[in-house]
């Protein structure tokens, strides 16, 4: 059958349930992941630490929305099937399933949440991420690592939007990433191809502010929040994305697409795409400052 139909025999058995357990979670996550690359609308291939990643989307729209963050990671080659064609190091399913999310919502006696609240759950070999807000559930976030398969599913355009548009499937790429011995460090980069410095520190420290400064003539942006650090202590570039306050809009202007100003609130805080041209995808780590509040 084909994924709207699909969707509302999930929804039905899910509404039978009393109450929706991890294992169940996991089971809905898994029959989802299996319809959305089944038939998906658009499929898009990424490499990132020299490592193949292919996504599906059930609509062109969510493509679109998802990928601009990643658009550096992109592979030039088409996704094949043939012999000689890469094998991807996990498959990652994105769609919307209002029907999934509002069964989980009618389970459980939620709490108010803060937005972007994460309710995290780890069985074997699953990975599970239930994404809250005010109002319950508004997405999911799946990944098995012993079938290499990851699933996103959002309640509506508008979670996807104010949620998961700036770190887009952050939570798979961090799961993922940690499967193959990498980790994705809260931590800010800067640098050139021949290395670059990581600034570490909690929230509120500084760390996107100094490294959007330091980009200019001379250095690239790597991130700001979120950096993939490989074995070899190698960092590497995850979204293209920057999050700053209203009052260096101004400053910063020199790093945005001359056809593209765009301020998108994540959390209060303003994100803006960062120009292609002042990005390097990945160097060797040379130093690392650790920022701190002052008072």
């Amino acid at each position: 059958p084909g994924p709207r139909r699909q969707r509302r025999s999930l929804a039905r058995r899910t509404a039978r349930r009393s109450a929706v357990t991890p294992r169940d979670c996991i089971a809905l996550a898994a029959e989802a992941h299996a319809a959305l690359t089944c038939t998906p609308v658009n499929r898009v291939r990424l490499i990132l630490a020299d490592r193949h990643l292919d996504l599906s989307f059930d609509s062109e729209e969510l493509s679109d929305l998802l990928t601009r963050a990643v658009d550096l990671l992109r592979s030039d080659s088409d996704i094949g099937s043939g012999p000689d064609a890469p094998r991807p190091s996990a498959r990652f399913a994105v769609g919307l399933n209002p029907e999934i999310i509002e069964s989980l919502a009618q389970s459980f006696e939620w709490p108010r949440f803060d937005r972007d609240s994460q309710i995290v759950m780890l069985h074997e070999h699953h990975r599970l991420a239930i994404q809250c807000a005010e109002d319950g559930p508004v997405g999911l976030h799946w990944y098995d690592a012993e079938r290499h398969a990851g699933v996103y599913l959002a309640r509506s355009m508008r979670a996807v939007t104010e949620l998961e548009q700036p770190r887009p499937l952050l939570r798979l790429f961090a799961w993922w990433a940690e499967q193959h011995g990498m980790l994705v460090a809260h931590a800010a980069a800067v640098g050139t191809e021949r290395g670059c410095v990581l600034f570490a520190g909690p929230g509120g420290t500084g760390k996107s502010t100094a490294a959007l400064a330091a980009v200019g003539q001379a250095l690239r942006y790597l991130g700001d929040d979120c950096i993939v650090i490989d074995p070899a202590a190698r960092a590497h570039a995850l979204f293209r994305t920057a999050r700053v306050w209203p009052e260096m809009r101004d400053r910063l202007r020199r790093l945005q697409p001359q056809d593209s100003f765009e301020w998108q609130s994540y959390l209060g805080k303003p994100t803006t795409w960062v120009d292609p041209a002042y990005v390097t995808r990945s160097a060797p780590i040379k130093a690392v400052r650790s920022e701190e509040h002052t008072s």
